[in-house]
């Protein structure tokens, strides 16, 4: 099995099946408690799909860290997909490191 994970979405909300893909995702809400919610800029022309209209964002603080359950010994494979859409007014998309346990794993 496998989980989508749609950040920045009001538990409320969840779980929802995205009509383009069929897939399933739910808050983040259960897995982190750290950050902020955050809402894409509305631009013609662009039509997301819901999981990139919502965000979380983490203002404070050096790591935020989400908490997954795993099997020692077992594979994961673990996709990542961000969109800026200008939530903040700033025009200028962060830059990150994102971190699998304790090793940097990337910079986005």
């Amino acid at each position: 099995g496998f989980i989508n994970l749609d950040c920045g979405l009001e538990a409320n909300e969840s779980p929802y099946t995205e009509p383009t893909t069929k897939l399933t995702f739910t808050s983040d809400s259960d897995f982190i408690k750290t950050g902020k919610s955050g809402r894409i800029q509305n631009v013609p022309g662009l039509d997301y799909i819901r999981p990139y209209t919502v965000l979380r964002y983490f203002p404070d603080g050096v790591r935020n860290c989400y908490t997954l359950s795993v099997v020692q010994d077992t594979n994961y494979l673990i996709v990542a997909m961000f969109t800026y859409g200008n939530y903040d007014n700033l025009d200028t998309p962060p830059k990150f490191d994102l971190y699998l346990g304790p090793n940097i794993w990337t910079t986005v």
